[in-house]
């Protein structure tokens, strides 16, 4: 237990835990303030892969321990960063009070249990609240880790932001941005426009975000670029949901084309369920945004075609829009109309067109390919909706053509590492 402490005007990390084998540990009700590091000011000068020195709150080279009830202040990166990336094979104490130096009192695993994360609150000048890459190991395993209660406010630039996520949880949070400083610069694609959920590219799967606030931020969620390698063949079974979550931001929800990765990376799903979409207040916004958007689908081509997989599954399910029951409907890329030309594939484009000059229509007729995975089966607008907006019908809702029950979509691999610890430390005892 690591309890009522204070770390104050440090270098690097106020809280840190460095090998990534500490697991356990419960930090409950610690204070970190002006926490700076290679990241000061919020410049990019960071040095790759040392977000251990950037200036962050509380710093763990992988998850298994539970925050509770912290509070961070003005840390220059993130107020809790788990970077469990490339961090395989890490030998575990066994039992409390083991010394993995010693034999006997350790197990060598790839992946750390989950943690937990609750009730910690982030807010000041900051790049961002909780920063997250491969939490509990870089393998497929999921983390099953559960963020809950999380309070992050005035960051600079995303409340929450993730790399290489499976298994992710994030209930009953509040991720404010200032919409006043926000209105302060160029528009939108000024330097760094701030998110309240950045799910960044490479593969991330089953991430669900229930029961939160997210308001006065450039971009609400920027959903995933890719799915996870073991479980998108076709069409990806697990994933990313949005539920009953509450959002009044420029860019409500961004979803950009499919990254590609590896052949294996063949698609993605977003479900946005009892989703309560609002216009950002702008009232004091010096600078205020051409359009405000509920829904965007971001075809790669308006950012870049790098490493884009044009022509596999991309799904996006909406139910109960805006909370009103039966508003169900799939929402389709403008550029999956039939008269459009995809891009064809080139050293830029890992996967477009294989017939270079033809529509989604003939190519969908000659090779059952088109761009996202399917040809638009109609052309409805609505506004607060970049795309086309078509009746949802058990033709073009793919799997997800009956509404899941809270027992499926709740549903995780259960970790083993519990168990392979337990008998560990009983064969240690004897």
């Amino acid at each position: 237990l690591i309890q009522d402490n204070v770390a104050y005007k440090m270098q690097g990390g106020g809280y840190v835990t460095e090998d990534g084998s500490e697991i356990d540990n419960d930090f409950y009700r610690n204070f970190a303030g002006r926490i700076r590091g290679t990241n000061d000011e919020s410049q990019d000068d960071l040095r790759i892969g040392d977000t251990g020195r950037s200036g962050v709150g509380f710093w763990m080279r992988r998850a298994g321990n539970t925050l509770r009830e912290n509070v961070v202040v003005n840390a220059s990166f993130a107020g809790v960063a788990i970077n469990g990336g490339f961090s395989d094979n890490l030998p575990l104490p066994a039992f409390r009070g083991a010394l993995v130096s010693e034999p006997g009192q350790s197990v060598t695993r790839d992946h750390n249990p989950p943690g937990a994360i609750k009730n910690v609150e982030v807010y000041g000048r900051g790049r961002g609240g909780l920063w997250l890459a491969s939490p509990t190991g870089f393998t497929d395993f999921p983390s099953d880790l559960v963020v809950r209660g999380l309070r992050v406010w005035h960051t600079d630039n995303a409340a929450i932001e993730g790399y290489r996520l499976r298994g992710l949880t994030i209930l009953d949070s509040v991720l404010l941005g200032s919409n006043y400083a926000l209105g302060t610069a160029a528009w939108r694609y000024h330097a760094r426009p701030t998110y309240g959920i950045l799910l960044r590219s490479y593969e991330t799967s089953d991430v669900r975000i229930a029961n939160t606030r997210i308001a006065n931020h450039a971009v609400g969620i920027r959903a995933p670029e890719a799915s996870s390698s073991r479980i998108a063949s076709g069409v990806p079974a697990a994933p990313t949901r949005i539920e009953n979550v509450s959002l009044a931001n420029a860019a409500n929800i961004v979803i950009p084309t499919l990254k590609q990765f590896q052949s294996l990376y063949a698609g993605k799903a977003i479900e946005i369920v009892d989703t309560l979409f609002r216009p950002l207040d702008t009232s004091n916004m010096p600078n205020k945004p051409s359009e405000q958007l509920d829904i965007e689908m971001e075809f790669a081509a308006e950012r870049s075609l790098s490493s884009r997989n044009l022509l596999a599954s991309d799904l996006v399910i909406v139910r109960n829009f805006n909370r009103v029951r039966g508003d169900d409907f799939r929402v389709y890329y403008l550029e999956q109309r039939a008269d459009f030309v995809p891009p064809a594939t080139t050293a830029e484009t890992a996967v477009g067109s294989p017939a270079p000059g033809m529509t989604n229509e003939q190519l969908w007729n000659a090779f059952g390919v088109a761009l996202a995975g399917s040809v638009a089966p109609c052309e409805e607008t609505r506004g607060g909706i970049k795309g086309y907006v078509c009746p949802l019908t058990a033709s073009n809702a793919g799997p997800f053509a009956e509404p899941r029950t809270a027992s499926s979509i709740s549903t995780r691999v259960p970790t083993a590492i519990d168990e392979a610890l337990r008998q560990t430390a009983l064969s240690a005892s004897r």
